[in-house]
């Protein structure tokens, strides 16, 4: 309601600026002269609004000069918010099995050492033979249960490098380092990335940017850690894992990733979305192309980065584009292909 009350109400206030005074013809030879708004029997040019400039300063009027910009071309993807829990029970069962295997290698030597003491202390007849079959059973026993406890990590191996891949199971089975110590502590979140079936991950991506939704404006770097060794259930393509920060991030949270590309970076300038009004579905911007002149000019293609978008064509640098009265521009321009009741 309040924008077509300003749609309404703006042409009204402006109309003392932009159609001159109405004087009798004796005092028009001594008035300054200023530009009609139109001229009788013609319709202005589609596109085209002239305001002089009092007439811009009184309807607030703001043109920016626009620059250089330049943006990598980039492609969208999905990603979840893993649970860590499987990661940490894996971690949880190493150290158990590590602590138990320390323990096994300690009654191992301690057999091994009572094997050998028992076996001359026979030779000396100050042992039985029964002694040593015991010592020998014994260290038999802790040399299997050691034994059994390395066949555990091993397998414990195997299972991380099949769930997990080596780069995230060498973190798990290896010296633990603070990139883990990060995800314990929820500082950061692991991420499951799934690419589009018909992409791959161009060579030499590192990161990522990843949002919830289609929030490309609060989009967050993630880290690309390795490839996923599974496919995932969000798409049948491409999966790899990634660290970003926890912050706002919750377990099993549907994101969108955006992925850089591999081709030349584009060369454009990037507008702010309140320069942009939309007519009939399509986004428009007005261009100053004179001290009085200002033409609506056609958004044919853009990406959104949220408060801003990047065009690389129809606008170039050094245009002056307005970034504030488009809507009054508009206005205007559609108020003045209204024909006089004088009008044929």
């Amino acid at each position: 309601m309040s924008i077509l009350l300003r749609w309404f109400f703006v042409p009204l206030l402006l109309m003392p600026l932009l159609s001159p005074a109405g004087q009798d013809d004796d005092d028009d030879a001594a008035a300054p002269a200023m530009p009609p708004t139109r001229q009788a029997g013609e319709q202005p040019a589609a596109g085209v609004v002239a305001l002089t400039p009092q007439q811009q300063r009184a309807a607030g009027l703001v043109v920016q000069v626009l620059t250089e910009s330049r943006r990598q071309p980039e492609f969208s993807a999905y990603a979840k918010v893993l649970d860590v829990q499987p990661l940490l029970a894996l971690s949880t069962r190493q150290r158990a099995l590590q602590a138990d295997l320390a323990v096994y290698r300690g009654a191992l030597s301690a057999s091994q050492l009572a094997e050998t003491r028992t076996a001359k202390l026979l030779q000396d007849n100050a042992a039985s033979a029964r002694s040593l079959q015991l010592a020998k059973a014994q260290r038999i026993a802790d040399a299997s249960r050691s034994a059994a406890a390395e066949q555990q990590l091993l397998s414990l191996r195997h299972e991380a490098l099949q769930q997990w891949g080596p780069v995230l199971a060498e973190w798990l089975l290896g010296k633990p380092g603070n990139a883990l110590e990060r995800l314990w502590l929820r500082q950061d979140v692991l991420v499951e990335l799934a690419l589009p079936p018909n992409r791959a991950l161009p060579p030499g991506i590192e990161t990522v940017r990843l949002a919830p939704r289609e929030e490309r404006r609060q989009a967050v770097a993630a880290r690309l850690v390795s490839a996923a060794p599974f496919t995932g259930d969000i798409t049948q393509g491409e999966t790899w894992f990634a660290i970003a920060p926890a912050e706002g991030l919750r377990t099993g949270m549907r994101l969108n990733a955006w992925i850089a590309g591999q081709r030349e970076t584009s060369i454009g300038v990037e507008l702010p979305v309140t320069a942009v009004l939309w007519r009939a579905g399509q986004p428009w911007v007005y261009l100053q192309t004179g001290e009085q002149q200002f033409v609506r000019r056609l958004i044919a293609a853009y990406h959104d980065n949220g408060d801003s978008w990047f065009v690389d064509t129809g606008l170039k640098p050094g245009d002056k584009l307005v970034v504030n009265g488009a809507q009054l521009l508009l206005s205007e321009e559609f108020r003045r292909q209204i024909p006089d009741e004088g009008d044929d």
